[in-house]
């Protein structure tokens, strides 16, 4: 079963995370899939712009399979991250998230990534990394483009989770509609999108990325080459909450429990 779907109809690109059982949560399989798939749709001339969702009513993308990142010696260890290979080429053509359930981590930097965020009123947005103990890295790139930076350092530091609404009002996402119609609204969007000449999109696109590196806002790639090497070299105090170790001990769903009764005891879900 392939891992990342996609199809083209009516100019439009549809990329579909397909693991719905786990929340289309990442695997290594999965971001290497992810990649071929935006390859496919940068050289593909049927194709002028594109939609990513998540298969299934429950999550665009949850981020990470934490089943599968491990502790050793008290260190995080990683397999991998689109955080990275998104800096290794650019696409041009404009892309278009439809958010239809949880977008956590990875998968909210994902939507970020995107040029346009239709959300499901269901959606929600959250980098709970530092509940884990850990750092998101593809969230300081994309957040002060769509959010105002005292935000964005909220959103971080707290590791709170932002439904749609709360999104839409602070410019993360454009447009929030009932999960029924969701996909007709982001290929509404997409048709728009398309019906304009490509060139001229391509160019503008282009122009916009080019003034966001005149800010600085983009030489964040320069640092997520090593940010993955730096990181997974963390090592957590005795201390500490440390989910991985909460996990390993009570199991996953017990040690996700534990961890968020710190902060649901304080007021941040």
């Amino acid at each position: 079963m392939s891992l990342v779907l996609y199809e083209v109809t009516d100019k439009t690109a549809t990329i579909t995370l397909n693991r719905p059982d786990k929340l289309n949560a990442y695997t290594e399989e999965m971001v290497d899939e992810m990649y071929e798939a935006c390859q496919r749709f940068a050289k593909d001339d049927d194709a002028w712009t594109a939609i990513v969702t998540g298969a299934g009513d429950r999550a665009f993308c949850a981020g990470h399979d934490l089943n599968l990142v491990v502790e050793s010696k008290g260190q995080y260890e990683d397999h991998g991250s689109p955080t990275v290979w998104y800096g290794e080429f650019e696409i041009y053509k404009p892309m278009i998230a439809a958010v239809n359930g949880y977008a956590f981590g990875g998968g909210c930097s994902l939507a970020l990534s995107c040029d346009i965020r239709i959300a499901s009123e269901n959606a929600v947005f959250g980098y709970p990394q530092p509940k884990y103990g850990a750092m998101s890295l593809g969230g300081h790139q994309r957040m002060p483009k769509t959010i105002p930076p005292g935000i964005a350092m909220e959103f971080m530091l707290t590791g709170r989770h932002i439904p749609a609404d709360e999104a839409a009002r602070w410019g993360m996402v454009n447009k929030v509609v009932s999960q029924d119609k969701l996909m007709d609204e982001a290929l509404r969007y997409a048709r728009a999108v398309a019906a304009h000449s490509t060139d001229n999109l391509m160019l503008g696109r282009k122009s916009m990325n080019m003034f966001f590196r005149l800010l600085g806002v983009d030489t964040y790639f320069n640092y997520a080459e090593v940010a993955h090497p730096l990181f997974t070299n963390m090592v957590w105090r005795e201390d500490e909450h440390n989910f991985l170790r909460e996990r390993n001990k009570y199991g996953n769903k017990e040690g996700m429990r534990r961890l968020n009764a710190v902060w649901e005891d304080l007021g941040f879900k």
